[in-house]
C-alpha cells in the first residue's frame, strides 16, 4: 500500500511531460530512514508497474508516429490552397485542386497544372445580393421581402416570388423558389447567376428538372452572356 500524500493526477503528468517519471515512482521501494523499514513491493505491484511501463512505451511511439506523419504532410506540399482552390505538391510538382472552377468542393482532388499559378487573378465576381438587387429593382420588385414563417424571398415582383442563386446551386434554388411561391401566393421564379460560359450547363439541368416535374417555374439568368439586368430563359429552347 502506498502511504503519504495523494498521488498526482495522471492527466497532469501527461501535460507536464513527466508521465514516465510519475509511473516509475509509484511502486519503487524507498528506504524510510533508520527508524523505518522498507516499503513492501509485492508481485502484484511489480506486474502493474510492467504494464504501465509498456503503456508508456506504446504511448510515446504513437506520439512520435503522429508527429512524423504530420510533418510529412506539411512538407509534402506548399501550404494552403490558393485562390483557385489548389496547391503545389513539393515532392511531385503536381498541382492538386480541391475545388472546381466554380468554387465547388471536389473529392478526390484533380491535377490541373495551369491553376497553381498564384499570380493568376481570380475574377472579381459581385455577390449574389448584388445581382438579385439589379434584377429585382429593374422590375420594380422588392428585395428581401418578408414572408410568413420568418422567411424572406430574395425578390418579389408583381407576378413572381424569386430565388436567386449562383448557377451551381440550381437544386437549392429549385426547392426554395417553390416554398417562396406557396408563401407569397405568386408564381415561382428562379434567377440563376452565371460566372462564365461553363455555367450554362446548369441552366439546362434546371430546365430538365422543371419539365420532368411539370412545375410552373419561370427561369431567369443574369451574369456572363446575359443582359445586365437579367433576362428570361425559355426552358423549351434549352432542352
Amino acid at each position: 500500500m502506498h502511504h503519504g500524500s495523494p498521488r498526482p493526477s495522471p492527466c497532469s503528468c501527461y501535460v507536464s511531460g513527466t508521465f514516465v517519471t510519475y509511473v516509475s515512482s509509484l511502486y519503487t521501494p524507498k528506504k524510510e530512514g533508520k527508524m523505518g523499514g522498507y516499503e513492501f513491493v509485492n508481485e502484484e505491484n511489480e506486474n502493474e508497474l510492467d504494464t504501465m511501463r509498456a503503456f508508456v512505451v506504446v504511448f510515446i511511439a504513437a506520439c512520435v508516429f503522429l508527429i512524423l506523419v504530420g510533418a510529412q504532410n506539411v512538407f509534402a506540399h506548399g501550404g494552403g490552397l490558393n485562390e483557385q482552390g489548389c496547391h503545389q505538391e513539393r515532392e511531385t510538382g503536381e498541382c492538386h485542386c480541391y475545388r472546381d472552377e466554380q468554387g465547388e468542393k471536389i473529392s478526390p482532388p484533380v491535377i490541373s497544372p495551369d491553376r497553381c499559378d498564384k499570380s493568376k487573378p481570380k475574377p472579381d465576381i459581385p455577390s449574389e445580393p448584388h445581382f438579385v438587387a439589379i434584377f429585382c429593382l429593374a422590375r420594380d420588385g422588392r428585395v428581401e421581402d418578408p414572408l410568413p414563417h420568418r422567411m424572406r424571398a430574395d425578390c418579389i415582383t408583381k407576378e413572381h416570388a424569386i430565388e436567386g442563386d449562383f448557377a451551381p446551386k440550381w437544386v437549392e434554388a429549385y426547392s426554395q423558389s417553390l416554398r417562396y411561391a406557396r408563401e407569397a401566393h405568386k408564381k415561382a421564379g428562379i434567377l440563376l447567376i452565371l460566372k462564365n460560359e461553363k455555367d450554362e450547363v446548369y441552366i439546362r439541368k434546371l430546365c430538365d428538372r422543371i419539365v420532368e416535374q411539370d412545375e410552373p417555374i419561370d427561369v431567369f439568368a443574369i451574369g456572363h452572356g446575359f443582359a445586365e439586368e437579367g433576362e428570361s430563359v425559355s426552358c423549351l429552347d434549352e432542352r
